[in-house]
């Protein structure tokens, strides 16, 4: 893969080699460095340009270029600029005969991939051997501050390496490192003409976009015309690790293909390099990858993977002051991200004592959406709700069946505005800030605040739509007594709806519809005007207890009869302002 390389420097050195010999080190070189630029770029097929030349005799001979620069042609695209080229020479070797060339250095180094690819990738009918004079030899190859440009811009580097060649001009060996040392590499030839990979970092940053940052790296690979094998390639960073085998190939397009495996990274600076900033917790995963792209700066544009992950100790907070949401102990699935699209089945949420299980589909392209069925079960109720109410609402077990739908421009603003659908059971809890019982027997205007409703049991259907919540129903029971009905709560969190509670201990004669008002922080409630009515005038004709219980039963029957007249309510002007 590297004959075409070769062939480049040969025909350099051997020209420069030959020049250094055959003109007197008085004679000035710079008036042969027009005929020097034509020969070479006749040679390689590429217009190449040099600066100046200046020989030296100690302490070995020697002859440095400076400003070379080689230009693409139609059928060889990309460009290499090389500041200072120095070529060393053996001088015992001249006695025999031979040139050897001790060391070739280039310093200053700056191409491009579209070069590397054009060496690395000669065309198919290109000849395997190099020829060159057997009066010719190299023993050594070195280059430092070689800076690598991608076809985003990217700048790589800098780099040096070291090529050690045999008499044959086949490679021994090929090093290669970053000058600050965060990488190195050693490239070893097998004899069928690929090379062996070994390769190490400490403190390495991914020189493409995403910047990912890792600890250490080790990578193990095989490498021919046109692709690498991955064999193995281990990567410690953000609190875990990664392990990734397959086969990375570049020419018109480059691609990786493999397998990837992740244990215990944190999640928050990883989702960071995608400006994402609402997730935390710790990844784990066994997946297939594809990856592709025009240039390596592409390969992580549009990846696709396949397979089961999870996530350790999550919660989603808010972008803009990081309140938490919500926490989890874990969340699994098994996924398949391709297009733009993340389709999770088989979704597991432990958080707050239970677990949600579903189906959710993500997508991301024309704008953020998440839809998808959810059955929650033994949910801490309370704890769940802590990070979206700042007051208590409600306690119990709860159960529920769903379905929803998340839509909006940007990832941040998801949960802006959420549809839901669907039916929910709570078990053994309280509802906060509502007390029924009291409310139902409270015969004043101002209806009731404050106070607590245990139940046993509460059912009910919900629907979230257009920052409206709908609550249809609703069924209570509890050893004091029953209720039923329905509640909204409106953009602003204010309340209304109507509820009607029977009490047990009256053995049903109470049967008290309540209105419900306020907010979902400070909710109200008070009985209708037409059973308030009804409850003082019994208490004050029969006496308090069974007078009021029979008075609100007959106001009832009042109102029904008054709203099948079309009378409506009782005037608000007619109720007391206290029991």
């Amino acid at each position: 893969m590297f004959k075409r390389f070769l062939k480049y420097l040969l025909i350099i050195t051997t020209l420069l080699g030959t020049l250094l010999f055959s003109i007197p080190f008085i004679v000035p070189l710079d008036s042969f460095r027009t005929i020097l630029e034509e020969q070479l770029s006749q040679s390689i097929g590429r217009k190449v340009i040099i600066g100046a030349l200046t020989p030296h005799a100690v302490p070995l001979p020697a002859l440095t270029a400076t400003n070379i620069s080689i230009l693409n042609s139609p059928d060889q695209p990309g460009e290499l600029f090389v500041e200072q080229m120095r070529t060393t020479l053996d001088p015992l070797a001249l006695l025999d005969g031979e040139i050897i060339i001790t060391t070739i250095h280039l310093n200053g180094v700056g191409t491009n991939l579209k070069f590397i690819n054009t060496l690395i990738t000669p065309p198919g009918n290109a000849g395997n051997n190099t020829s060159h004079s057997s009066l010719l030899a190299v023993r050594q190859i070195s280059g430092s501050n070689v800076m690598l440009r991608s076809d985003d811009l990217t700048t790589l580097g800098p780099y040096r390496f070291n090529l050690q060649l045999d008499s044959d001009f086949n490679s021994k060996e090929i090093s290669f490192s970053r000058m600050d040392n965060t990488l190195q590499a050693i490239l070893r030839p097998n004899t069928n003409n690929t090379f062996n990979l070994r390769a190490s970092g400490k403190h390495w940053r991914l020189p493409v976009s995403p910047a990912f940052n890792f600890d250490s790296l080790n990578v193990q690979a095989v490498i021919q015309r046109g692709k690498a094998e991955l064999t193995r390639v281990e990567i410690k960073g953000y609190g875990g690790s990664l392990t990734t085998s397959g086969t990375l190939s570049w020419g018109e397009r480059w691609s990786y293909q493999g397998k990837l495996n992740s244990s215990n990274l944190q999640l928050a600076p990883i989702l960071k390099q995608f400006d994402i900033n609402t997730y935390e917790g710790r990844f784990h995963s066994d997946l297939t990858v594809r990856l592709d792209g025009k240039n390596p700066g592409q390969l992580f544009t549009d990846p696709e993977a396949k397979g089961a992950y999870h996530i350790s100790h999550g919660l989603v907070k808010r972008e803009d002051d990081g309140h938490v949401l919500l926490r989890f102990d874990e969340f699994s699935a098994n996924g398949d991200l391709s297009k733009g699209a993340l389709i999770n089945e088989h979704n597991i949420l432990k958080t707050a004592g239970g677990t949600i299980q579903g189906i959710t589909h993500l997508f991301w392209k024309a704008q953020w959406k998440i839809e998808g069925w959810v059955v929650a079960s033994e949910i801490d109720a309370e704890k769940f709700l802590a990070g979206f109410i700042d007051d208590k609402v409600a306690s119990g077990t709860f159960y529920a069946t769903a379905e929803f739908s998340l839509t909006e421009r940007d990832n941040e603003e998801l949960l802006e505005n959420p549809y839901l659908n669907g039916s929910f059971r709570m078990t053994d809890g309280k509802l906060y800030k509502a007390d029924l019982e009291k409310a139902s027997t409270t015969l004043s205007s101002k209806g009731s605040q404050g106070g607590d409703t245990p139940f046993q049991r509460l059912t009910g259907n919900a629907t979230i739509a257009d920052h409206r919540i709908t609550i249809t129903d609703i069924d209570i029971i509890s050893d004091s007594l029953s209720a039923h009905g329905d509640i909204t709560i409106n953009p602003q969190d204010a309340l209304d709806g109507e509820v009607t509670v029977a009490l047990r201990k009256t053995a049903s004669i109470i049967s008290a519809p309540l209105k419900v008002g306020g907010t979902v922080n400070n909710p109200r409630l008070r009985l209708t005007n037409d059973v308030i009515i009804g409850g003082v005038i019994g208490t004050s004709v029969l006496g308090p207890g069974v007078g009021t219980a029979v008075g609100m039963k007959v106001g009832h029957i009042i109102k029904k009869i008054s709203s099948a007249l079309g009378q409506g309510e009782a005037k608000a002007d007619l109720l007391p302002s206290s029991q």
